[in-house]
Protein backbone atom coordinates (compact mmCIF):
# COMPACT_ATOMS: atom_id res chain seq x y z
CA UNK A 1 0.00 0.00 0.00
CA UNK A 2 1.52 3.16 -0.78
CA UNK A 3 1.53 6.79 0.72
CA UNK A 4 0.29 9.48 -0.42
CA UNK A 5 0.93 12.95 1.40
CA UNK A 6 -1.78 15.51 1.08
CA UNK A 7 -0.73 18.31 2.96
CA UNK A 8 2.66 18.82 4.91
CA UNK A 9 1.72 21.40 8.03
CA UNK A 10 4.98 22.15 8.95
CA UNK A 11 8.38 21.04 10.25
CA UNK A 12 9.52 20.90 13.58
CA UNK A 13 12.48 22.77 14.36
CA UNK A 14 15.79 21.20 15.35
CA UNK A 15 15.15 18.01 13.29
CA UNK A 16 13.74 16.87 10.18
CA UNK A 17 10.29 15.65 11.19
CA UNK A 18 7.40 16.87 9.14
CA UNK A 19 3.21 16.99 10.51
CA UNK A 20 1.71 15.33 7.49
CA UNK A 21 -2.01 14.54 6.26
CA UNK A 22 -1.13 11.30 4.16
CA UNK A 23 -3.47 8.84 2.27
CA UNK A 24 -3.62 4.83 3.21
CA UNK A 25 -6.12 4.24 -0.12
CA UNK A 26 -9.84 5.95 -0.28
CA UNK A 27 -10.90 4.99 3.06
CA UNK A 28 -8.30 5.78 5.69
CA UNK A 29 -6.04 8.85 6.02
CA UNK A 30 -3.99 9.73 9.05
CA UNK A 31 -2.48 12.86 10.53
CA UNK A 32 1.48 11.94 11.45
CA UNK A 33 3.92 13.75 13.15
CA UNK A 34 7.53 12.59 13.45
CA UNK A 35 6.59 9.42 11.87
CA UNK A 36 3.93 8.47 14.74
CA UNK A 37 0.44 8.76 14.07
CA UNK A 38 -1.52 11.27 15.99
CA UNK A 39 -5.28 11.15 14.63
CA UNK A 40 -6.46 9.21 12.10
CA UNK A 41 -9.40 9.00 9.77
CA UNK A 42 -11.76 6.23 8.53
CA UNK A 43 -14.56 5.57 6.11
CA UNK A 44 -18.02 4.47 8.42
CA UNK A 45 -20.78 3.75 6.23
CA UNK A 46 -21.17 6.98 4.15
CA UNK A 47 -19.46 9.04 7.12
CA UNK A 48 -16.08 9.75 7.94
CA UNK A 49 -14.76 9.52 11.66
CA UNK A 50 -11.90 11.18 13.44
CA UNK A 51 -9.73 9.57 16.02
CA UNK A 52 -7.41 11.47 17.90
CA UNK A 53 -4.42 9.31 18.95
CA UNK A 54 -3.37 10.37 22.85
CA UNK A 55 -2.02 8.61 25.38
CA UNK A 56 -2.87 10.88 28.16
CA UNK A 57 -6.37 11.26 27.02
CA UNK A 58 -7.24 7.92 25.82
CA UNK A 59 -11.13 8.05 25.79
CA UNK A 60 -11.47 10.98 23.41
CA UNK A 61 -14.75 11.10 21.58
CA UNK A 62 -14.30 10.72 17.94
CA UNK A 63 -15.83 13.42 15.31
CA UNK A 64 -18.06 11.91 12.74
CA UNK A 65 -17.74 14.01 8.88
CA UNK A 66 -19.26 13.88 5.99
CA UNK A 67 -17.01 13.57 3.35
CA UNK A 68 -13.12 13.20 2.81
CA UNK A 69 -12.53 16.74 1.96
CA UNK A 70 -14.18 17.35 5.27
CA UNK A 71 -11.43 15.04 7.36
CA UNK A 72 -8.59 16.19 5.23
CA UNK A 73 -9.39 19.32 6.06
CA UNK A 74 -9.81 18.52 9.77
CA UNK A 75 -6.66 16.76 10.19
CA UNK A 76 -4.68 19.53 8.38
CA UNK A 77 -6.24 22.09 11.40
CA UNK A 78 -5.53 19.56 14.08
CA UNK A 79 -2.28 19.16 12.71
CA UNK A 80 -1.19 23.21 12.49
CA UNK A 81 -3.05 23.45 15.89
CA UNK A 82 -0.38 20.47 17.05
CA UNK A 83 2.81 21.98 15.24
CA UNK A 84 1.83 25.35 16.83
CA UNK A 85 1.44 24.21 20.45
CA UNK A 86 5.29 21.82 19.79
CA UNK A 87 6.55 25.78 18.30
CA UNK A 88 5.08 27.84 20.85
CA UNK A 89 3.85 29.80 18.02
CA UNK A 90 0.41 31.16 17.80
CA UNK A 91 -1.45 30.77 14.37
Amino acid sequence: MSINVIYTVGELPDTVNYVQVVSLGADRLELRAAGQMIAEVYRCGDDWAIDIKTPTARNLPRFILDDRREAIDALHQIGALYLDLRTAVQS
